[in-house]
C-alpha cells in the first residue's frame, strides 16, 4: 500500500511562470497552486478546457499505474454535482498527472465561517451533494473522504463534490479526513455506508444552527449511526429518507440556492477572484453574515455543478482557505 504520510512540498521553481516549464503534456501552465494531498498542483489549460493537474510525487511506476487503474471508475462518472475528471497525462520526466476540471467557487467549509444559512438553504446543499454522492455509488464508486471540504459551491450556489475516489491512491487518507466513519478510522476501507456516515455528519453541521425537525433529526440519526449495518445503505437510500422527511416538515419547496451564490460571489470577489456580475446578482448576504434568500416556486430548480479534485481544483486566487485539497 502506497504510503504519503509526508507528500512532497509545492516546488514553485519548477513552474515559474515568469520561466521554466510552461507546458505539460499539452497543457499550458497558467497558475501555482499551494501543494496537495499527493503532490505539486497548477492550474493549466488545455483541450479539456480549464483545468487542475495535479501530480501523483512519490509512487513507483507500479504503484502509479494501479492507481490510476483504480481511479478508471471514477473518471467514467458525470453528474452535475461530481467533479470532472479527465485521463491522467505524463509529463516530460515520466511524472504522472492527474487532470480534473477547474471551478471557480469556494468550499462549503470556507462558505460556513463566514456565511450562516438558512434551513432551506443548507437544505439545497444537502440535496445536491447527496446527489452527486449518490451517483458516484449508482457507479460503483465510494467517495472517500466527504466533508465539508470536499464540497464546493459554485458562483451560481451550486453544490459540487471533489476528490470522488482519489482516496484509492493512498487507502490511509480515507481514515484521517474529517468526517470519517468509525470503522474506516479503525482501517477498514470505506464502503458506501461509510460515506453516508460522512453525508450525514456534514448534512448535520449545515443544520445545526437553528432547531432540527425531529424527522430530519430521526434521519441524520440512522446515517451517523457507529453501526454501518445500521444506517441508510448508500446515498441513494439517504436522500430518500432526507426527502420524505423535509418534505413533510416543510412542504414541497422544501429546500433553495437563492442568495447562495450571491455569497460565493461576494468571498471570491473579496479574494480577488473573478465574480461575474450575474453570480453577484443572484443573492446578497446581510450585515450579520446571514445568506439571504427565500423558499419560492421559481427557486426549485435542479441544483447543477462539477468539480474535480486531489488536492486542488476551484481554488479562489489569493485565498487558500477556500483551496480544495
Amino acid at each position: 500500500m502506497p504510503s504519503h504520510r509526508n507528500p512532497p512540498t509545492f516546488r514553485a521553481t519548477r513552474f515559474g511562470l515568469s520561466g521554466g516549464m510552461m507546458e505539460i503534456s499539452g497543457f499550458r501552465v497558467a497558475q501555482q497552486l499551494p501543494g496537495g494531498r499527493f503532490g505539486s498542483r497548477v492550474r493549466a489549460e488545455g483541450p479539456p478546457g480549464d483545468v487542475v493537474l495535479k501530480e501523483l510525487a512519490g509512487l513507483d511506476p507500479d504503484a502509479t499505474k494501479s492507481a490510476i487503474e483504480a481511479m478508471a471508475p471514477a473518471r467514467r462518472l458525470r453528474h452535475p454535482n461530481l467533479a470532472g475528471s479527465h485521463e491522467p497525462v505524463t509529463d516530460s520526466s515520466g511524472r504522472a498527472w492527474l487532470v480534473e476540471e477547474w471551478v471557480d467557487g469556494v468550499s462549503l467549509a470556507a462558505l460556513t465561517e463566514e456565511h450562516t444559512l438558512s434551513t432551506g438553504q443548507a437544505l439545497g446543499v444537502a440535496r445536491g451533494l447527496l446527489s452527486g454522492l449518490a451517483a458516484a455509488h449508482i457507479g460503483g464508486v465510494v467517495h472517500g473522504t466527504l466533508s465539508p471540504t470536499t464540497v464546493m459551491l459554485t458562483l451560481h450556489g451550486e453544490p459540487r463534490l471533489i476528490d470522488t475516489g482519489t482516496w484509492v491512491v493512498d487507502p490511509e487518507i480515507a481514515a484521517t479526513s474529517e468526517q470519517a466513519a468509525p470503522e474506516t478510522r479503525d482501517g477498514r476501507p470505506p464502503g458506501p455506508a461509510a460515506d453516508v456516515f460522512a453525508a450525514g455528519r456534514t448534512i448535520g453541521q449545515l443544520l445545526s444552527v437553528g432547531p432540527l425537525d425531529p424527522r430530519l433529526a430521526d434521519v441524520l440519526d440512522r446515517a451517523t449511526s457507529p453501526d454501518p449495518a445500521t444506517r441508510q445503505p448508500d446515498a441513494n437510500a439517504l436522500l430518500s429518507d432526507v426527502t420524505r422527511a423535509a418534505e413533510r416538515a416543510y412542504g414541497p419547496l422544501w429546500w433553495t440556492l437563492e442568495g447562495v451564490g450571491g455569497a460565493v460571489a461576494s468571498m471570491v470577489g473579496a479574494a480577488g477572484g473573478t465574480a461575474s456580475t450575474g453570480a453577484a446578482a443572484a443573492g446578497l448576504q446581510s450585515g450579520a453574515g446571514t445568506v439571504t434568500g427565500s423558499l419560492t416556486a421559481g427557486n426549485a430548480a435542479i441544483v447543477a455543478g462539477a468539480e474535480g479534485g486531489t488536492g486542488g481544483a476551484g481554488i479562489v486566487q489569493g485565498t487558500v482557505k477556500t483551496t480544495n485539497r
